[in-house]
């Protein structure tokens, strides 16, 4: 149980840089609305960190589920849901960058009911791995 909650506890730490990356991408907006500039630089740099780590998530969300099916099966539908989690929000991502205006802002939507999603699965099964454990 030690491996999973530190694989839980990873997920939780990138998915709060996710978060932190997805806010700045927000608030300065998108690489392409923004003119020639330093700020478009590291606008685009925050954007990369934040697509890297959304691989990250999806890499972590298949090894504890990985993990979970190994050591404690009966938490694998609570897994399932928080990797559908990542999935959602990684899709919703993609969409955000493929589309445009209102459909963008809906595929902004999506990400972030996928992010709370996970992030709220990875609590509760972080918090029973804690209780199996004691």
């Amino acid at each position: 149980m030690d491996t999973l909650a530190k694989q839980l506890r990873g997920q939780f730490i990138m998915l709060t840089v996710m978060f932190l990356l997805g806010m700045s991408v927000n608030l300065i907006g998108l690489p392409g609305e923004l003119s020639a500039g330093t700020l478009k630089t590291i606008d685009g740099i925050i954007t990369a960190l934040h697509a890297l780590i959304a691989i990250g998530l999806v890499v972590g969300a298949v090894r504890i589920n990985r993990t979970i099916s190994k050591n404690a099966p009966t938490l694998r539908t609570l897994a399932g849901g928080a990797a559908s989690g990542i999935g959602i929000a990684f899709l919703g991502g993609i969409g955000v960058f493929a589309l445009h205006d209102a459909a963008s802002n809906a595929a902004s939507f999506v990400m972030a009911a996928g992010f709370i999603g996970a992030f709220l699965a990875y609590g509760k099964l972080y918090m029973q791995t804690n209780v199996a454990r004691k």
